[in-house]
């Protein structure tokens, strides 16, 4: 890898450069600095480099020890960074600063004893320089594409020339980058895979001129058959699942025409199983004949039937929580997954039975149904509930789903937070067992491209709740919900978020009630961030929420990257409750603003956030008029969670 980074040098124009004797030879590098960064991404340019530095937080980790050769080949990778990204000629000088110097470590694990036969005082600790490392960049005009030029050596049913050129998505008049130029490669073959010509082969060159600052592109397109869908045959390692549900994961049927992203979506559906680590599918050679069948084969190899999952984490309002579940999966040979699962917090202690049947009848259905108890502790009420539900989830297209539900609950409201019920009419449900038996319906369209943290997409969601007395509820009401999430990329990996929720709760037939355990709250760190959690009005005179029966929600945020895995936020929000159902004073609605940092892992960003109240709540708005003028509560509060706050 040296010696070739050293060759790159003879191919490339020639690049400024720190003399070698104003560079040690080795040192510990204690900072990393860039100047000149205008056109690339600065933290992608730092991800190249042999000089890293540990993350601020991993406060134990030493400072790395570097050489001087180490920097030359950081130049070298900084050089073909920028050429990648279409600036052949960029210059880069290597500047340093000693300040100081510390033990090298090395040489005092030598000599601190560990070795039988040194004398810890007849080994002198040796010190490195520190160093603190510029990067100091020119980088010069960028290479323009020229032309495009594209070769098919056959004719393409349904795909002419001015489609391929373009899915290239090059333009004449753009930077050249190589990553693009390869991208397009795929691209055209993805295409064409998608056509019915899965051996597809694309080739090219690009003819770069540094001294006018231009690229000339060719690309060469053999198509090779025209293929349709020939028999599949499934081969599985380990605990077997019914082919009938495997062949229902699968989006082509033998006679189409060939598809390449049908065979991604059917790869993807089978590790949504949740019972293969490994799934491939694949055609098992070119067909014989011109519109020819392609046999498919799909090779499956299964996971441990059981396992076990153990998790904890902390959040500002439910403080410790900890969960542990067993899984077992494929029950039945149905593919099926079994999980009995316990978790606990200060706001829930919950245990469950759930089972989840992928594919149930047909490929758009999947069935789910949990039972359980739990006891519920938020600030508003006290709730033990034994609950068992059962869900239908359809797929309507390809972003669309339909979800029929019904949910059977013994509920004991223990008590609530207010010093006396809301109404008269709440005290038969305290300390009363309550049933209700609501069913449900649900539809929405959802393009989010990733659930825990979405960029791109759209969430817009409807719903109807209903526990009518035919069915032996006790509490008897209908709820509609209307949710809309949307998602724009702005500029540089910004990121504008937004968010709309509309609730509402309306009691019919023999009730004339809603109890604290079915009311609706807001605050806290998902809803109105400054508020704490179910802390909106409407409150009782010491502060302690009431709840409401209608419920306004609204979000808009900017997420911002910073420096790697860290990225911030800034938002406002805004909410309204409201005793009454179908009923809501925008005029009354109550504001917050704040900031945020998210730190990206696999399981979800870890968020904190700072929200602050706009238009707090005063005494008088409780009828505290002895402190009619007083903020209620803390008007800067503090959040911890994981994942996006919508």
């Amino acid at each position: 890898m040296k010696i070739a980074l050293l060759l790159m040098t003879l191919l490339i124009l020639p690049a400024a450069a720190a003399t070698a004797d104003t560079i040690p030879d080795q040192f510990d590098l204690v900072a990393v600095k860039f100047t000149g960064v205008e056109s690339v991404s600065e933290s992608e340019l730092a991800k190249t480099l042999a000089a890293q530095m540990p993350p601020i937080w991993k406060v134990w980790l030493p400072s790395p020890v570097l050489s001087a050769e180490d920097l030359e080949e950081d130049r070298l990778r900084i050089q073909q960074f920028y050429r990648n990204n279409g600036y052949y000629q960029t210059a880069i000088a290597v500047a340093v600063t000693v300040s100081g110097a510390e033990p090298d470590r090395r040489a005092e694990e030598a000599a601190s004893g560990n070795s039988a036969t040194t004398e810890p005082e007849e080994s002198p600790t040796e010190t490195l320089p520190r160093v603190k490392v510029t990067y100091e960049i020119t980088e010069g005009p960028p290479v323009l594409i020229e032309s495009i030029d594209m070769a098919i050596t056959s004719a393409v049913k349904g795909v002419d020339r001015t489609t391929l050129l373009a899915d290239t998505r090059l333009e004449i008049g753009q930077v050249f980058k190589v990553a693009e130029y390869e991208e397009a490669k795929k691209n055209i073959n993805r295409t064409l895979g998608n056509r019915g010509y899965p051996f597809a082969e694309v080739t090219g060159h690009a003819v770069v001129d540094p001294k006018v600052n231009q690229a000339k592109l060719s690309f060469r397109v053999i198509p090779g058959p025209l293929c349709v869908f020939g028999p599949t045959t499934i081969n599985q390692e380990g605990t077997e699942v019914s082919e009938t549900v495997i062949r229902r994961a699968l989006t082509y049927a033998e006679g189409d025409v060939y598809d390449a992203d049908k065979v991604e979506t059917s790869r993807r559906n089978l590790f949504r199983l949740d019972v293969f680590r490994v799934a491939v599918i694949k055609p098992e050679g070119p067909p014989t004949a011109e519109d020819g069948p392609v046999p498919m084969r799909v090779q499956l190899k299964s996971k441990d039937r059981r396992s076990v999952r153990l998790g904890v984490g902390y959040g500002t309002e439910d403080k410790l929580r900890l969960q542990a579940a067993l899984t077992y999966r494929n029950l039945a040979g149905l593919g099926g997954r079994l999980t009995f699962s316990a978790r606990t917090s200060s706001v829930l202690k919950n245990i469950q039975l759930a089972y989840d049947q992928p594919y149930f009848l047909d490929a758009r259905n999947s069935l789910s149904a949990r039972a359980g108890n739990e006891l519920e502790d938020p600030p508003a009420y006290k709730n033990r509930r034994i609950f068992t539900d059962v869900a239908l989830n359809r797929q309507l297209g390809q972003d669309w789903f339909l979800r029929l539900s019904y949910g059977l609950s013994s509920n004991n409201e223990e008590s609530v937070a207010a010093d006396e019920p809301l109404d008269i009419e709440e005290l038969p449900f305290l300390a009363e067992d309550t049933l209700v038996s609501v069913v449900g319906m649900e539809i929405a369209r959802d393009s989010r491209n990733n659930l825990l943290n979405p960029t791109t997409g759209s969430l817009l969601g409807a719903k109807i709740s209903v526990a009518p007395d035919f069915l032996g509820s006790e509490l008897t009401y209908y709820q509609p919900v209307i949710d809309v999430k949307k998602y724009v990329p702005l500029y540089k990996d910004i990121i504008l978020a937004g968010r709309v929720h509309l609730e509402t709760i309306q009691e019919i037939q023999d009730s004339s009630f809603i109890p604290g355990f079915k009311r609706l709250y807001l605050g806290g760190s998902d809803t109105v961030r400054g508020y704490a959690y179910q802390e909106l009005p409407p409150l009782d005179r010491n502060g302690d929420p009431i709840g409401g029966q209608s419920s306004f929600n609204a979000s808009v945020e900017a997420r911002f990257p910073i420096y790697k895995e860290l990225s911030g936020v800034t938002f406002l929000d805004t909410g309204l409750l409201d005793k009454d159902p179908f009923r809501l004073n925008f005029s009354d609605m109550l504001y917050t603003c704040g900031v945020g940092l998210r730190y990206n892992t696999v399981i979800g960003p870890i968020r904190v956030d700072f929200g602050y109240k706009l238009n707090p709540p005063t005494g008088k708005d409780i009828g505290d008029f002895t402190n009619p003028n007083d903020i209620i509560g803390d008007r800067w509060r503090f959040y911890i969670n994981i994942g996006q706050a919508f």
